[in-house]
């Protein structure tokens, strides 16, 4: 299986939207072990779940992921079925190189993502509790991930006061108040629904 994953990591390189990232979260989170970094496994599933429910560009997991790691932490340790998904990355190899390929690469990260599906709750309170404890940066860096890293906006602060002091549930809902500065002027407003 190794030197199948090899094959499509090469060929990714060079497809636009930085697909590569969706083929090293999948095969990182289907390979996973007893040996595993814990970390490895948590990025892994974090990708899967930020490209399969909420279509995150490569590069926009990618920013998450660096967003995530600024920080020393000791990572949970995630649920490690037995079925780890009904394609692995021979499937993705078998399909005709193009947008068969980049298709197939999709599927394998669904169905990756469904196996492993006993995690989502936990990847969403990582995300969730990560940010809001954070006075960092990173609810920034992942709402700059989504807005794929435009220059004309630049984070400055956060109001996380939800509606109703209801608890965050969602790193990022639409309903939050965030502040943003363009050429030098503060401005409230609200982020469109990534999450």
């Amino acid at each position: 299986m190794r030197a199948a994953y090899d094959e499509v990591y090469v060929y990714t390189m060079g497809r636009p939207g930085f697909i590569l990232q969706y083929v090293v979260d999948a095969f990182a989170v289907q390979t996973a072990n007893d040996k595993s970094k814990p970390i490895s496994v948590v990025f892994g599933l974090v990708g899967l779940y930020l490209h399969v429910e909420k279509q995150f560009s490569g590069h926009q997991v990618q920013r998450v992921h660096m967003e995530l790691g600024r920080r020393k932490r000791e990572w949970p340790r995630m649920y490690v079925p037995e079925d780890r998904g009904s394609m692995t990355v021979a499937d993705v190899l078998a399909a005709t190189a193009g947008p068969d390929r980049d298709r197939a690469i999709d599927n394998w990260c669904r169905s990756v993502w469904t196996a492993f599906g006993a995690n989502r709750q936990t990847i969403i309170a990582l995300l969730g509790n990560t940010r809001s404890r954070s006075h960092d940066g990173l609810g920034a860096g992942i709402r700059d991930a989504w807005m794929g890293g435009q220059k004309e906006v630049g984070i400055v602060a956060w109001n996380w006061t939800p509606p109703d002091s209801r608890p965050l549930d969602n790193p990022l809902r639409s309903d939050q108040n965030w502040h943003r500065r363009t050429k030098g002027e503060y401005r409230l407003g609200q982020w469109p629904q990534p999450f």
